[in-house]
């Protein structure tokens, strides 16, 4: 898989986390997005949040990080939804089937500290 399909598969299982929470906690999202690396640790990234997801994911055609958790983290104070990732130990491989049969590396969570804030919040995104 070539870096620019991979990043196209990215932003698609980004869009797919996105709704897969808002059909589970039943309010819409913003689609006003940041990015942050919960592990490997790293800063919120506001623009080309697929460039930085290939950064850490993605080291050529046939070796891209096997299991990475993705979804909606938390809805910051300007009212831009943080996706957040996790990439677990797992060694880098060819472009395959996911631990749940999925097609890539993605595995789309939502955290809980997004769910308690809808829910404290009335379910208002803001």
């Amino acid at each position: 898989m070539t870096l620019e399909e991979f990043k196209r598969h990215t932003a698609d299982r980004v869009e797919a986390s996105i709704r897969n929470t808002e059909q589970a906690l039943g309010h819409e999202l913003p689609r006003i997005l940041g990015f942050r690396w919960i592990s490997p640790s790293g800063p919120v990234v506001t623009v080309s949040i697929e460039d930085e997801i290939a950064r850490l994911a993605y080291v050529d055609e046939n070796h891209i990080f096997p299991c990475i958790d993705i979804g909606p983290s938390e809805i910051d104070t300007e009212g831009r939804l943080i996706i957040g990732a996790l990439r677990a130990g797992c060694a880098a491989r060819p472009f395959g089937k996911n631990w749940k049969s999925e097609d890539g590396p993605f595995i789309l969570i939502y955290s809980q500290r997004l769910a308690d804030s809808l829910k404290s919040s009335g379910g208002t995104a803001k």
